[in-house]
């Protein structure tokens, strides 16, 4: 499990290494051991990277079934090409 874990939590290529299945198993491993000691029901936020790369990420993984993209890198790519050919700045 410590080559998941970096100092600021999971550090992996998102669906790649970094599963939809391996954030679920670890999120209800957490749950469990948060919910096993307390005599309430604790509240769990889970967050997303902030970076533009998160939201460039998100949209890529939206779109991936309708783009001819071999990989999630390369719809990235493909949706940072048309952001740019619109005038939008894409910082990476």
């Amino acid at each position: 499990m410590r080559k998941y874990f970096g100092t600021d939590g999971i550090r992996r290529i998102a669906n790649t290494e970094l599963t939809p299945e391996l954030v679920y198993k670890v999120a209800k491993a957490g749950a469990y051991v948060l919910s096993k000691h307390t005599d309430h029901t604790p509240t769990i936020l889970i967050g997303r990277d902030t970076r533009i790369s998160g939201t460039l990420i998100e949209i890529a993984e939206l779109k991936m079934p309708d783009l001819n993209a071999a990989s999630l890198e390369a719809a990235m790519s493909m949706i940072a090409g048309t952001a740019r050919s619109m005038g939008i700045t894409v910082e990476e």
